[in-house]
């Protein structure tokens, strides 16, 4: 620019591009919306306006939302607070347990039902006093299985014991497993409920079936408290025979379970089980027997003993051999007249078969011939106390589970049958059953060193069958409180050998075995003496 130029003119001139610069910028701004500054403002405006509206509407949802999660909050608070309140009262106790029984989670009513604090952090064997017991053993093993996972739930958890003896209190505890979302086992659901009432119940309607069953025999029931009597009294003045006193625990033992006497049975068993037998072991069972007749004495009025009715018939025929005497006819009354049948000694065989049966997972149709046969009680009694040996190992060795028994019917057939001849008593017990395992029995004979290899060469299969009757040795690999010690068969060739008889044995495998006793019958003075 020319500096020549007067400065009025310079500032006109500036003048003028301003005013040119001013109408293009409004020009820009007003002459349409079409212009691309224009439209970049006003989406600029309405993203801002867009932006402005969201945050109000999140802000307006976040606190509705944080309003909503505190009230549902509150609500499970509420609820989880009732829910704990419900669980800490109710009647049963929830604890939770990992596989070392360690207690995760448990209910305050757990306190209440096994009478100690429980808390998490405990183990389930110290809550239940079960730390130094063999329960509390089978109780680990059984959690073990469970977490182990290898078999069906019903199976592991059927392992574990569900009955506890508890601060005067019987617990019924049952186990149920809780697993995560990949379905591994993640614990344990233990629910204890208190059910000492019902188990009273269950005591007292099975004392009042077990007295009912006694009154409809007594003189068969009063046979057997006198027997079981003789044989304590006789087991105690022969402690040094191991043997004698064992077999007769074992008897006293069989014969309480055929009335239903649980618990004179499980103290005799567990006086069986010890190594060596003692006065006050055998004085336990003799307590245990006496302490159910005492509590029943009113019911059972047993205090009469020796009484013994007799028919108007048999008075007349008494009369008529008074006049004129007859000596021989005398004896001959004498010795029937204190004759009993045999039902009266042998007691409820029915019963105890069923019960023996049911309890084995059997089906067996048991049934008694001859039961009114009459019998001399002094030359038969100690043999007929004994058949429940034969009876028991029928049902427990002889007759097959349902599902093992082949072409034969799922029921059992098991017989006893008592007739009389001219000299004896003879007095069969027979099943249809698998028939006694000859080899098994010279097997563990040889293993118990009983025989020897040597000796069983030249035995034929009568002589390995006498093998049944020796003291210990049974075909049962463990011993239970119904079988499997190997003297019940001993005691009952004892007695017969005793009472002066002989006895047979018959057995087929696969089709059973037969038992015949013979028991001479005495000459009637010796009867009658």
């Amino acid at each position: 620019m020319d500096s020549k130029i007067p400065w009025e003119r310079r500032a006109v001139a500036a003048e003028k591009t301003v005013d040119v610069l001013k109408q293009r910028v409004r020009s820009l701004y007003n002459e349409g919306a079409q212009t691309a500054i224009h439209q970049q403002l006003d989406r600029a405006r309405k993203r801002q306006e867009e932006a402005t509206r969201r945050r109000a509407l999140a802000e307006a949802r976040n606190q509705a939302l944080q309003k909503h999660s505190e009230m549902l909050e509150s609500q499970v608070q509420e609820r989880t607070r009732h829910i704990r309140t419900i669980l800490d009262n109710v009647l049963f106790g929830f604890a939770m347990v990992d596989q070392e029984g360690q207690i995760l989670e448990c209910t305050r009513s757990c306190a209440e039902l096994t009478g100690r604090e429980v808390t998490v952090g405990d183990n389930l064997l110290d809550v239940l006093g079960v730390a130094n017991d063999s329960r509390g053993v089978e109780l680990i093993l059984g959690l073990d299985q469970v977490f182990e996972d290898f078999m069906p739930e019903e199976l592991t958890l059927g392992q574990i014991p569900q009955r506890f003896e508890l601060a005067g209190s019987t617990l019924k505890v049952e186990g149920r497993v809780i697993r995560d979302p990949e379905g591994a086992v993640q614990s344990v659901l233990f629910t204890m409920s208190d059910i000492s009432d019902l188990e009273a119940a269950r005591k007292e309607a099975h004392t009042n079936a077990v007295l009912v069953g006694i009154l409809r025999q007594k003189a068969a029931f009063a046979s057997f408290v006198d027997d079981a009597r003789g044989r304590i009294q006789a087991a105690r003045e022969a402690l040094s025979d191991a043997t004698f006193v064992r077999r007769a625990v074992h008897t006293v033992k069989g014969n309480a379970a055929s009335y239903g006497l649980e618990q004179v049975a499980k103290t005799a068993h567990e006086v069986e089980a010890k190594e060596g037998i003692t006065a006050q072991d055998l004085d336990r069972v003799r307590a245990s027997l006496e302490d159910f007749l005492s509590a029943n004495e009113a019911i059972l009025q047993l205090s009469g003993g020796g009484t013994v009715e007799v028919p108007v018939s048999v008075m007349e025929n008494l009369r008529a051999l008074l006049n004129p005497l007859n000596a021989q006819g005398l004896a001959q009354w004498g010795a029937e007249i204190v004759q009993r049948p045999v039902r009266d000694i042998v007691g409820p065989l029915e019963v105890f078969v069923d019960r023996l049966a049911e309890r084995l997972g059997r089906r067996v149709d048991f049934t008694l011939e001859g039961a009114d046969v009459l019998v001399d009680p002094q030359a038969t009694s100690e043999v007929l106390n004994n058949l429940s040996h034969l009876i028991r190992n029928a049902v427990d060795h002889g007759l097959e589970p349902p599902d093992q028994r082949g072409d034969k019917p799922e029921v059992g057939r098991l017989s006893l049958r008592v007739v009389r001849s001219t000299q004896s008593w003879v007095i069969q017990v027979e099943d249809d059953g698998r028939g006694v395992d000859v080899d098994t029995m010279v097997s563990k004979a040889i293993a118990k060193g009983t025989i020897t290899a040597q000796e069983v060469a030249a035995m034929d299969h009568e002589a390995k069958l006498e093998l049944i009757f020796i003291d210990g040795l049974s075909s049962r690999e463990e011993a239970s409180e119904i079988s499997g010690r190997g003297v019940g068969m001993s005691a009952v060739r004892e007695a017969v050998t005793r009472s002066g008889g002989h006895m047979d044995i018959w057995t087929k495998a696969g089709h059973g075995t037969r038992f015949t006793l013979h028991i001479p019958v005495p000459e009637a003075g010796a009867m009658a003496a």
